[in-house]
């Protein structure tokens, strides 16, 4: 793979199938090196075993690529988002004419591998006016084969051999399953983000102090955003499921229609959005509408797996 046939200009989003850090090496040390001679700006995010044969194969550009810990950048879909925008924002303030990115998402072959496959979607909507070339390294002999087919559809281009049948449809982001037989630890009808958190007060001795305080900050957020641009009735209901803690959220209104807006990080100059960021920041969104108005489901993950 080489760098020349690769626009600059908006977003040139790109996934790389390859065998072990060796050949991702090999695939890439050569374009990133010729970035940082133009200038580019360019952020790694795998762990370190990925990460040393491509810093060893950059030679001397490797001083000017930033690395960071897969771990850290792919905690969650938002935070990924949220500091891809922070990097791009940052260097091409500093006067860099184009930015990459590389890295490998944190494919396990659980039902969270859905919201990565969604996130692969959003970066298509969410940083499509960005001078930015996003290669996704796809591990053929770490990630689930499934997950293959999925991200040759989210990309605009793809390098290397494709093992499976290049089609798949973006699955819909459905809301988790709650526990169908379990009743819910609150379930109430709120007129204030006060008396939401209030609410959450219930949960002592359930989940830890630091879990019922994301808790308490999700519904917080949640009830303000329906209260502000929703319709009453607001109702909160909240349950503790092997998952995470779940909260939903609803309300008589239409709704939020922008699908990735748990994803989209806040402009400066915007008005808003700040809230639903940090809330995605700390598990996962689903949005929801049917006859009867808007719901958003939260599920809000322990501390270890973000």
């Amino acid at each position: 793979m080489n760098g020349a046939g690769l626009a600059h200009g908006p977003l040139d989003h790109t996934c790389l199938f390859h065998r072990g850090p060796d050949e991702l090496a090999a695939a890439m040390a050569e374009p990133l090196a010729r970035a940082v001679d133009r200038g580019e700006a360019v952020l790694v995010s795998f762990d370190a075993a990925t990460w040393e044969p491509l810093r060893d194969g950059l030679g001397p550009a490797a001083a000017s690529v930033r690395w960071l810990q897969a771990d850290d950048r792919y905690a969650t879909p938002a935070r990924a988002m949220t500091m891809l925008d922070q990097f791009v924002a940052e260097a091409v303030d500093g006067g860099a004419p184009a930015v990459w990115s590389v890295g490998a998402l944190s494919f396990d072959g659980t039902e969270r591998d859905h919201a990565w496959i969604r996130y692969e979607h959003a970066v298509n909507e969410v940083m499509a006016d960005r001078p930015l070339h996003a290669v996704c390294s796809y591990d053929l002999d770490l990630v689930p084969e499934p997950v293959l087919a999925h991200a040759v559809a989210s990309h605009r281009s793809h390098r290397g051999a494709v093992p499976v049948a290049a089609c798949a449809d973006e699955p819909a982001p459905a809301a988790p399953a709650l526990p169908p037989e379990t009743e819910a630890a609150i379930c109430a009808e709120v007129e204030t983000a006060a008396s939401a958190r209030s609410l959450v007060d219930r949960l002592d001795g359930a989940v830890s102090r630091e879990v019922r305080e994301d808790v308490r900050l999700v519904v917080s957020e949640l009830v303000a955003n329906a209260i502000r641009y929703g319709r009453p009735p607001v109702r909160l209901a909240v349950w503790l499921a092997p998952e995470g803690v779940v909260a939903c959220v609803r309300d008589a209104g239409t709704g939020i229609r922008d699908r990735y807006a748990d994803l989209r990080p806040p402009r400066p100059e915007g008005d808003g959005g700040r809230g639903l960021n940090i809330v995605a920041q700390l598990g996962q969104l689903h949005f929801g509408h049917d006859e009867a108005g808007a719901s958003v489901v939260a599920v809000i993950l322990p501390a270890a797996d973000r």
